[in-house]
């Protein structure tokens, strides 16, 4: 398959994945095409203004706000089904990177940081500085982000 048939595949797979931003979309396709990863990069970073190291591990998930602001490391683990919300920040603390579980939606402005687990099924709440590990079905909140409730 030649350059151009193969490009032309990458944006096809970007417009059929529903459900997601477009720059969901092209963190995913990136992610398995390495010679688009720097195109893609510059692309988050100067239309949707966003800061995404590739590749970085990211499963079916979606960015809201076409990832407006949002900054994740290339280290971090992010699970199925997470939705991330303007201006967050996922990224190296002391000690290392988070994973972030299945099903966590993060909301605008927060920040997660450091050697931690966001366990599954989470809720961080709106501008939340989370460092401490959260476990399964909860919501955290606040800086420093605290547990809020637990989710049933």
């Amino acid at each position: 398959m030649d350059l151009y048939s193969d490009a032309q595949s990458f944006w096809i797979n970007v417009c059929i994945m529903k459900n997601s931003s477009l720059a969901s979309r092209i963190i995913y396709v990136a992610n398995k095409r390495t010679y688009l990863r720097r195109i893609a990069r510059l692309v988050l970073r100067y239309v949707f203004s966003c800061d995404v190291a590739l590749p970085v591990k990211w499963g079916g998930n979606s960015l809201e706000h076409n990832g407006l602001g949002v900054v994740i490391s290339r280290l971090a683990i992010i699970g199925n089904d997470c939705r991330i919300y303007q201006h967050v920040t996922i990224g190296a603390g002391k000690g290392g990177y988070p994973i972030i579980g299945n099903n966590v939606t993060i909301y605008a402005n927060s920040v997660v940081v450091g050697n931690i687990r966001i366990g599954d099924n989470c809720i961080i709440g709106a501008n939340s500085f989370v460092n401490v590990d959260v476990p399964d079905n909860s919501v955290y909140a606040g800086v420093p982000a605290k547990f809020i409730r637990s989710i049933v």
